[in-house]
């Protein structure tokens, strides 16, 4: 029976991979960590596709994790494009993660129109690894685009969006949802390690629904995937804090 569902498995990736021009050519980006490129299908993410981060509420984590991946895709001398029309991107905590800062370039669009404009341009362009922008309502035709964008100058997109767009369409290879876990802050030597929880919304050619739990160091941005007992610990902890106290103190008594 295993035997089966790996060949089903492999069949449907096939499928949905079948249209890329010059797939087996290219070579899969990192994520930043490799027990998590691990999980992918395509061991990290392919160049010239878009990958999302969705967020309950801003600063969960997933600039941390766009970052990541945007380092790992500046190689042969690429450079990173920032769009940022907020003004909130901090160079130096790009730079402490390792980014050269000579390679990056910081926009700040005054009009929606002119950041969707240098998003779409950045992308197309083949001295670019990697764009990193938060975007929130984007029409499906708009995404399309980027999509496309990406395809041609083989940038990878990195999108950071709000958790209310979960069910909108999207053109993402791949998106996650990230989340803060119970105990993010350690102490002592690791009072810089955040954990974060992830779960796979929509990977092409992988599983959706899987969750992971990753501990991130604020200070240089290096990634690590936690085992699953940790994880499993953590959501049964979420769940028990979750309940009411009443609920909590019968459940002593009669146990």
């Amino acid at each position: 029976m295993l035997g089966l569902v790996d060949q089903l498995a492999h069949q449907i990736r096939a499928l949905e991979t079948s249209g890329r021009v010059g797939s087996d050519q290219r070579v899969s980006i990192s994520s930043g960590c490799q027990e998590l490129d691990a999980c992918l299908p395509e061991r990290g993410y392919r160049p010239g596709t878009i990958v999302e981060w969705l967020e309950p509420t801003v600063g969960c984590g997933g600039y941390y994790l766009a970052l990541a991946a945007a380092r790992q895709a500046m190689t042969d001398g690429k450079y990173l494009i920032v769009v940022d029309p907020a003004k909130t991107f901090y160079p130096p905590a790009a730079r402490s993660m390792g980014i050269p800062i000579e390679r990056m370039i910081v926009l700040h669009p005054e009009h929606t129109s002119d950041a969707m404009w240098s998003i779409d341009q950045a992308l197309r362009c083949s001295a670019v690894g990697a764009v990193v922008a938060s975007l929130e309502q984007i029409s499906e035709l708009q995404a399309r685009r980027f999509q496309l964008a990406a395809e041609q100058g083989q940038a990878l997109g990195c999108w950071l969006r709000p958790g209310k767009v979960q069910r909108a369409p999207s053109w993402a290879e791949v998106q996650w949802w990230v989340e803060p876990l119970h105990g993010e802050l350690g102490s002592g030597a690791n009072k810089n390690i955040r954990r974060i929880g992830l779960r796979s919304l929509r990977m092409r050619g992988g599983v959706v629904g899987r969750r992971w739990a990753l501990a991130i160091d604020t200070q240089n941005g290096h990634l690590a995937m936690e085992t699953p007992h940790a994880i499993t610990s953590s959501l049964c902890l979420a769940a028990q804090l979750a309940k009411p106290k009443s609920e909590r103190e019968t459940r002593r008594r009669t146990g």
